[in-house]
C-alpha cells in the first residue's frame, strides 16, 4: 500500500511538472518553460512532452532574444552593447541550464553562446572606459564621481590594469579628504567650572581632569571620532582622516576641521522641591484594666514632608571651526554632551510619628547621597561620547551635500 501511494505521489508530481511547463510555454514565459520542462526530464528522461516542450520553448527563446540583439545592432546608442550583452547572457544561460542535462542536451542541441557574452563584455567595458574617461575630462569634482562610477563598471566588465589605473586617479580626485585636527587647548586647554564637593583633593587642573583615566579619554577621543565616522559614514566620497594618519599616508587633506574641547562644568545642580502632608494613626493613650484587658485611645498625627530632588549636571562642549586647505573658513558649531545625576533628600515638620519607614529612609539621605562616590573618568566618558555622537551626527549631516 505504501509503495502504491508513493507512485501515486511521485506521478502527481511528475504530471504537475509537465503541466506547470505547458502552462509557462503558453503564456510566452518561454525560460520558465524550459527550466520546468528540464527539470521534468531530470527525473523522467523519457517524457516525451517535456521534450517537446524544452525544444520548442527554446527555439522561441531564441528567436526573441535574436530579435532583440537585431534590433539593437540597428541602434545607435551608447548602452547597445550592454543590452546585447544581457541578451546573449540569457541565451547562454539557457544553454548552460540545458547542458547540464544529457538528456535535455540531446532533445533540444542548444547553442553555446559564450564568445559573444565575452566579445559584448568587452565591448561594453569599452564604452564605460569612454565614458569615464570624457568624464574626467570635465575636471570638476562632481564629473570625477561620475567618472569613477563609469570606471568601476568599465573594470566589473573587463579587468585591465589601465582601467583600473584610471579609476583610482578618478577616485582620488573625487574624494574630499577631510583632517580632523585638535589644537594644544583640546588636552589641557579647557576651563572648569562647577561644585564638585571637594572629592579630588587639589582639585582639577584642567577642564577635563588630572587622573590618568581621564586624560586617555580625552586622548583617545579624536581617535574614537574618525573611526566613528570612517566606519559608519555611508558617503564613499568623503573620507576623514586623524592627525596621525594624514601624516603616515602623506594626506594632502580638501577641508581641516579644527576641534577644541572648550569648558567642563563639573557638578552644577539645581533642586526641584515638593511638599506633602502625611498623618498616622498612632495610641496616645493606653489603659491597662487587667493583663488580658487593655484599652488603647487613637489619635491622628501630622507631619509635613518637603523632598528635595537635587539634579547633578555637568556639561562639556567641542568647538569646531571648518576651513578649506588654504585656511578660509567654511563653516562652524558648537556641540554639547553632557552626564545627569540625581538624589533626593527630605527634611520635615509635625509629629515624627506620622512618618512611614520610606519617609524616615528620604529624610535620612544626605544632601550629595551618593554623587561623590561618582568617578570622575565616568562622568567625563559621558560627556565625550555625547559629544562624539553629536559631533559624528553634524559631520554626516553637512557632508552629506557630497552624496
Amino acid at each position: 500500500m505504501t509503495k502504491i501511494y508513493s507512485l501515486l505521489i511521485i506521478a502527481t508530481v511528475f504530471l504537475y511538472s509537465c503541466k506547470t511547463a505547458t502552462k509557462a510555454f503558453e503564456k510566452g514565459n518561454y525560460e520558465d518553460a524550459v527550466e520546468l520542462a528540464v527539470r521534468k526530464l531530470q527525473k523522467d528522461g523519457n517524457d516525451a512532452e517535456a521534450k517537446a516542450i524544452a525544444r520548442n520553448a527554446y527555439k522561441e527563446a531564441v528567436d526573441k532574444h535574436n530579435a532583440v540583439i537585431s534590433s539593437l545592432n540597428n541602434s545607435t546608442s551608447d548602452g547597445r552593447f550592454e543590452k546585447i550583452y544581457n541578451e546573449y547572457r540569457k541565451l547562454q544561460n539557457l544553454y548552460e541550464a540545458i547542458n547540464n542535462s544529457p538528456v535535455a542536451k540531446e532533445a533540444v542541441n542548444p547553442t553555446d553562446y559564450s564568445s559573444y557574452v565575452q566579445t559584448y563584455k568587452e565591448k561594453t567595458g569599452e564604452v564605460y572606459f569612454k565614458r569615464g574617461l570624457d568624464l574626467m575630462n570635465r575636471g570638476d569634482r562632481a564629473s570625477f564621481r561620475q567618472a569613477y562610477d563609469a570606471l568601476r563598471t568599465a573594470y566589473r566588465f573587463k579587468t585591465d590594469s589601465e582601467i583600473k589605473s584610471k579609476m583610482d586617479e578618478a577616485y582620488d580626485a573625487a574624494v574630499v579628504k577631510v583632517l580632523l585636527l585638535t589644537d594644544n587647548g583640546f588636552n589641557n586647554g579647557g576651563t572648569f567650572n562647577g561644585n564638585y564637593g571637594g572629592y579630588y583633593g587639589g582639585g582639577i587642573n584642567n577642564g577635563y581632569g588630572n587622573s590618568y583615566a581621564t586624560s586617555q579619554l580625552v586622548e583617545n577621543f579624536q581617535d574614537d571620532l574618525v573611526r566613528n565616522l570612517r566606519y559608519q559614514s555611508n558617503n564613499e566620497f568623503v573620507k576623514f582622516y586623524g592627525e596621525w594618519d594624514a601624516r603616515a599616508n602623506n594626506i594632502q587633506p580638501d577641508e581641516v576641521i579644527e576641534m577644541r574641547l572648550g569648558r567642563l562644568d563639573m557638578g552644577r545642580y539645581h533642586d526641584e522641591t515638593s511638599t506633602r502632608e502625611v498623618s498616622n494613626r498612632v495610641v496616645v493613650k493606653q489603659t491597662v484594666y487587667k493583663p488580658d484587658s487593655v484599652v488603647n485611645e487613637y489619635a491622628t498625627v501630622y507631619a509635613r514632608i518637603i523632598t528635595t530632588k537635587r539634579i547633578y549636571l555637568s556639561e562639556g562642549d567641542l568647538n569646531i571651526i571648518s576651513r578649506d586647505a588654504k585656511g578660509n573658513y567654511i563653516w562652524n558649531d558648537v556641540v554639547r554632551g553632557e552626564h545627569r545625576f540625581a538624589t533626593e533628600f527630605a527634611t520635615y515638620t509635625g509629629d515624627e510619628r506620622a512618618l512611614s519607614a520610606s519617609d524616615k529612609a528620604l529624610i535620612n539621605n544626605s544632601r550629595s547621597n551618593g554623587y561623590n562616590q561618582v568617578k570622575q573618568e565616568d562622568i567625563v566618558r559621558e560627556v565625550l561620547r555625547q559629544i562624539e555622537y553629536q559631533a559624528a551626527s553634524r559631520f554626516k549631516s553637512y557632508y552629506s551635500r557630497y552624496y
